[in-house]
């Protein structure tokens, strides 16, 4: 018999049984597992035919097939056979043969046990084809080659190929890497094996159909003895992770091009309004004098240096709403609103426009108790501009009209004019920003924003606003807004904010001399400011008033110092300033002992609602905007020191962020 066959091993601890025979076919040796499986004793076997262990039909079948076997080959395998106990019991086993030095080892392997290892082996199999990804053995020869001599069934869908061409050559699943990351991946196996260190790589997979999607792979190399490398990895399917991380990229890199855009916004119009502070100021003080060696020509340029003035603010106001409310920074809290009175407020505040053009405004009917959940300030601001709308887009002796409808669950304010209406090409390009549908083409001012920031404060007050228009029959607007619980019968209404103004007309000399109960005595300003355009105009506002002294400081530390050496009536500080900002010197001023009752007064051309809340929690008493309104600066400045009750948020304040 041959020996080529490797021994068998033959110890107790074998998970089958194990007997050693002799070239004629008699027992010389067993393990334990012949006496517990089959009852038979070794001492009782030795001597014995292999026969006696086996069922008749085995050991026809070895006597005739086995032996023929040995004799050919040396070793036999998978032969399956049926032993018999003692006990007249057959037992299903596979048998294993070979040669040793004493004889020829046979191993028995109970089929029960051969069946529960191939269950197992199918249920892990099972297990990973169904587990997400594919799990492989990728094997590099000592030649290069590769091939994947074990891949689960995902290896056709995520790439379109069977196992047994990946099985083939490695090249059926690695030309679908998009050719652009196929170097990368390559070079991360080459990496691993030379480091015997974990890998894992992302990459774009093209496949059949054309689609593109995103996998990673984790390998663990081995080195084997031949010299080739062994690879166990897993691949996943990682589209949706990327693109969910490209969509947080985008709407990241979207939010800081908002915000960017929004702080350029903001310090645009703060470099706009401190020019205008002194335009609009300088020109406010000379209208009010009415300098007497001034022709009247000459009046009506400074008038009109003046108005032009007031449009350049408010297109610097329109886009900082613009900016606030698309980038989601313009905060608007909504509480029950009293619609009476803001209606007849913003009558009230387009009426000299009306009245100039020749339009005829008719006054809005609405009950009393009727309220609406929106915010005062920000509804007024839209019913202004919808009715100077109204009246700019008319005809020479034309209409206006309110009309209020109430509803269960909400309330429709609707504006009427009898313009000449839009065709169906305006109306698609209404609310789009800068789009003035024509009009840039005739003397009616305008900027194209005024409608867009009112849809856009309507809609963060969880309203709506519909346009009806019709060539040459007029247009309506009508705003749409939550109702809220009526007002109780003689109750009274709470305190709103008012429609945002528009640029008020230049103080008179009348309006310039309103009557003042000052107090006896000189009172001391400081005005904390680096600016010397803005320090000359405050100087020469604060003239107005005889008993008012203006103590000037360039910089933080300065007044500081100046306040410890002589305590100031009031301060007005700059946010701005060359040392620190306006917040921290109130506070350092606040802890001086004698300094921390002296009320103080943002001045400052930043006007966003952030600065003014900010403002509001450390304890300034006012804030005033640039530019200033003269009459209304010098009305506050009254209130300050004479201590009157006063609103935070002065007249002065233009529409903010």
């Amino acid at each position: 018999m041959s020996t080529a066959a490797p021994a068998l091993p033959s110890h107790d601890d074998l998970p089958g049984g194990w007997v050693l025979m002799s070239s004629e076919g008699l027992i010389l040796d067993c393990n334990a597992w012949v006496q517990t499986q089959l009852g038979w004793a070794a001492d009782a076997l030795r001597g014995e035919p292999v026969d006696q262990l086996l069922a008749p039909a085995s050991a026809v079948l070895f006597q005739s097939y086995v032996f023929a076997l040995l004799r050919l080959h040396g070793n036999v395998q998978e032969i399956e056979l049926s032993l018999r106990g003692r006990d007249g019991q057959d037992l299903g086993v596979m048998l294993f043969a070979g040669p040793s030095e004493r004889g020829v080892q046979l191993l028995f392997m109970p089929l029960r046990q051969r069946r529960r290892a191939q269950e197992e082996l199918l249920r892990v199999k099972r297990a990973a084809d169904s587990a997400p990804g594919m799990i492989f053995e990728l094997v590099r020869s000592v030649g290069g080659a590769m091939h994947f001599p074990y891949t689960s069934e995902s290896v056709r869908s995520l790439y379109g190929v069977t196992a047994e061409a990946a099985a083939t050559s490695a090249d059926a699943v690695f030309h679908r890497i998009h050719p652009d990351d196929l170097p990368r991946v390559m070079q991360g196996f080459r990496e691993s094996a030379l480091t015997q260190q974990a890998r894992s790589e992302t990459f774009r997979v093209q496949l059949p159909d054309g689609s593109l999607r995103w996998h990673e792979v984790t390998v663990r190399p081995r080195s084997r003895a031949d010299g080739s490398t062994l690879w166990h990895g897993h691949v996943s399917d990682v589209t949706l992770r990327q693109e969910l991380a490209a969509a947080r990229l985008q709407q990241q890199t979207a939010e800081e091009a908002a915000r960017a855009r929004s702080e350029l916004m903001a310090r645009i119009s703060h470099e706009l309004r401190t020019p205008l502070n002194a335009i609009l100021g300088f020109t406010q003080l000379m209208l009010g004098e009415q300098v007497g060696n001034l022709s009247p020509d000459q009046l009506a340029r400074l008038q009109t240096i003046y108005s032009a003035g007031g449009t350049l603010l408010s297109l610097v106001n329109e886009v900082l709403d613009t900016t606030g409310l698309e980038s989601g920074r313009l905060s608007i809290d909504c509480e029950p609103v009293p619609l009476a009175p803001l209606l007849t407020a913003s009558v009230a505040l387009v009426q000299p426009q009306a009245a100039a053009a020749g339009i005829t405004m008719d006054a809005p009917a609405c009950a009393p108790q009727i309220q609406v959940l929106a915010n005062a300030q920000r509804l007024g601001q839209v019913l202004a501009n919808l009715l100077s709308n109204a009246i700019k887009y008319n005809r020479p002796g034309g209409r206006v009209w309110l009309h209020v409808l109430v509803q269960a669950g909400g309330v429709q304010i609707a504006v009427h004019d009898t313009g000449p209406g839009l065709n169906e090409t305006q109306l698609a390009g209404l609310f789009q920003p800068f789009n003035r549908l024509g009009a840039e083409r005739t003397d009616i001012p305008g900027t194209g924003l005024g409608l867009v920031i009112t849809r856009q404060l309507v809609q963060h007050m969880q309203g709506d606003i519909e346009v009806d228009s019709r060539e040459g029959r007029g247009s309506c607007f009508t705003v749409s807004l939550r109702r809220a619980p009526d007002l109780a019968a003689g109750g009274l209404a709470p305190a709103g904010g008012a429609p945002v103004r528009a640029l008020a007309e230049p103080p008179s000399d009348a309006q310039s001399s309103e009557t003042r109960s000052a107090s006896s005595g000189t009172q001391t300003v400081m005005y904390v400011e680096d600016n010397t355009v803005n320090v000359v105009l405050m100087e020469a506002i604060l003239a107005r008033r005889p008993g008012v002294r203006v103590q000037v400081a360039r910089d933080g530390a300065s007044a500081i110092a100046q306040a410890r050496a002589a305590p100031p009536d009031l301060f007005l500080l700059d946010l701005h300033l060359p040392d620190m900002d306006g917040f921290e010197l109130l506070q350092r001023l606040r802890a001086e002992p004698g300094l921390a009752h002296i009320p103080a007064v943002v001045v400052s051309a930043a006007a966003t609602s952030a600065e003014i809340s900010r403002a509001r929690a450390e304890g300034f008493q006012g804030y005033w905007t640039k530019p200033l309104d003269v009459a209304r600066t010098l009305a506050e400045l009254d209130k300050l020191l004479l201590d009157l009750p006063e609103s935070f948020e002065s007249e002065n304040d233009s529409k903010s962020d």
